[in-house]
């Protein structure tokens, strides 16, 4: 899959952009970005992934006043807006805004990505909504202390897990990818294994090297943590994590290359040693793959981080 943008919806986001004040997302919007990153738990809202998904799904932006909202097509093939909220924003003068924009081209108005927190906006708003979400793009939270906790009869799995692939992989070490350029290569010998077992039309979001391609493009070495595993000297997995603001590390894309047992908590209870002053990792969602639900699961996250939609309702 390469894109969820039909026809009519590139042509809608053109419209956007040329008659409604959008603009297609640039790396100059980065600073825009970093005003709302302290508010963001979501790597979906993150300058990074907003860039490195752009070619799947269309990204444009736009201020309204001192807040912003992302327009682009959702994974049902809508195009939606994300709400960058202010702390004094004036949701109604926006929902009344976007309503004119998409209204006049026969769209609905729906805004994805909303926090709990921010639910409050829309329930006070003078516009009707209907609010819900999807437990299987809910995100999986993590305390960063309790993720590398081995102590304790409810972390046995976790000192069995790390114990047995150890025993198994004698020569397995961890390696943080400083400088990145000197490991993209094992990267990309990784996602080839990776991608050598599967159809493109698995990667349900569009093409997943595309995408950490172009991430790498604006990789910023004082932000992002990445690690490989290797064994002997082959690299069988990596991950990349993104500190997105002083409280949540998330994690951006992670790929082994091949089934291996115990290699995904190894690279990740690595990868934690290097980010222990944030207190929480959000290892975002399952997707509804019972295989990755099951797996995130057994790790005790404190916290499923529900993605709210919300539907602005016809008068």
């Amino acid at each position: 899959m390469g894109s969820f943008l039909s026809e009519e919806n590139r042509s809608f986001i053109r419209e956007l952009a040329e008659k409604w004040g959008f603009h297609r997302i640039s790396y100059d919007d980065r600073i825009l970005f970093d005003r709302f990153r302290e508010n963001i738990c979501f790597a979906d809202l993150t300058f990074s992934l907003c860039t490195a998904w752009d070619f799947a799904f269309g990204y444009c932006i736009r201020h309204f006043g001192d807040s912003a909202v992302i327009t682009g097509c959702g994974i049902d093939g809508i195009v939606s807006c994300c709400l960058l909220p202010a702390e004094d924003c004036c949701i109604d003068s926006i929902i009344g805004e976007l309503l004119n924009a998409f209204g006049s081209y026969g769209y609905g108005l729906k805004f994805e990505y909303i926090t709990e927190e921010q639910l409050v906006l829309f329930e006070n708003s003078r516009y009707k909504t209907a609010i819900s979400y999807d437990i299987d793009y809910s995100d999986y939270i993590y305390r960063t202390e309790d993720f590398v906790n081995l102590s304790g009869s409810a972390n046995k799995g976790k000192r069995n897990e790390l114990r047995v692939f150890r025993e198994n992989n004698s020569g397995a070490v961890f390696k943080e990818c400083r400088p990145l350029d000197k490991y993209l290569e094992d990267i990309d010998e990784v996602f080839s294994g990776w991608c050598s077992s599967r159809k493109c039309s698995d990667c349900r979001f569009g093409c997943e090297k595309t995408a950490i391609n172009a991430l790498f493009q604006v990789y910023d070495p004082d932000r992002f943590c990445t690690g490989i595993v290797y064994i002997g000297e082959r690299p069988v997995s990596f991950a990349v994590e993104e500190k997105i603001n002083s409280r949540y590390v998330c994690c951006h894309f992670q790929k082994n290359i091949r089934p291996i047992s115990g290699v995904t908590y190894f690279l990740h209870y690595s990868l934690c040693g290097l980010h222990m002053d944030i207190p929480y990792l959000n290892w975002a969602e399952d997707m509804g793959i019972e295989g990755i639900r099951r797996n995130k699961s057994k790790y005790h996250p404190c916290e499923l981080r529900h993605k709210y939609t919300v539907r602005v309702l016809p008068k």
